[in-house]
């Protein structure tokens, strides 16, 4: 499969190269963070909510800088205080059509268990959330010192990829997948704004 990328087909093995870094860094664990109540963020204009599990914050910019040196770093890290829980919110500058997303699941499996260390894939779906299909990919992968239970999901956005990592260490995931669970039930594509044209009476 092609993919378009800046107005011209693109190879998804270049594709691989250009954009795979900002996504695999969505699989490291975030720093601490400030946490407050459960919130819905509202992203890209408005087109995409979702709500966040009680007691997770945005990263401040200094500490996202400080975890993630390279430019090609995830565009909205949230995590728990104990940073052993965090979410990730992307998009990849590629074009993506829903008919797609089959095939970009099977690109970004693909390209992990090349790049990922211990990538071992649990599951692959296609769901329904508020109306829009996401493909889903549960998977586990190495840090350090622990084993990160993930779950990506990714959709076409205007045309383009957008994608979430909910990940957790192993010891972690029990105790936090029914509440990551519900923030994923949360997530939702908005429709785009209507344009009124107002007249002037005559």
């Amino acid at each position: 499969m092609a993919l378009v990328y800046k107005n011209r087909e693109l190879d998804l093995q270049l594709l691989d190269r250009i954009d795979m870094r900002r996504l695999f860094a969505i699989l490291a664990l975030t720093a601490a963070v400030t946490a407050h109540g459960a919130e819905t963020v509202t992203l890209f204009d408005g087109r995409l909510t979702f709500t966040l599990p009680d007691g997770f914050a945005i990263m401040p910019p200094k500490l996202k800088k400080l975890k993630y040196p390279n430019a090609n770093r995830p565009k909205y890290i949230y995590s728990n205080t104990k940073t052993t829980t965090s979410i990730a919110v992307n998009t990849m500058e590629a074009r993506l059509t829903d008919s797609q997303l089959p095939d970009f699941r099977n690109f970004i499996e693909k390209s992990m268990k090349r790049m990922v260390p211990g990538c071992r894939i649990l599951k692959r779906d296609l769901i329904n959330l508020n109306g829009t299909r996401w493909a889903k990919l549960e998977l586990k992968s190495n840090a350090i010192d622990t084993d990160i239970h993930n779950i990506l999901l990714m959709a076409a956005l205007d045309g383009q990829p957008v994608m979430f990592n909910f990940n957790a260490t192993n010891d972690e995931y029990p105790r936090i997948k029914k509440a990551l669970e519900k923030g994923i039930n949360t997530i939702r594509i908005n429709k785009k704004p209507s344009k009124h044209v107002l007249s002037r009476s005559q």
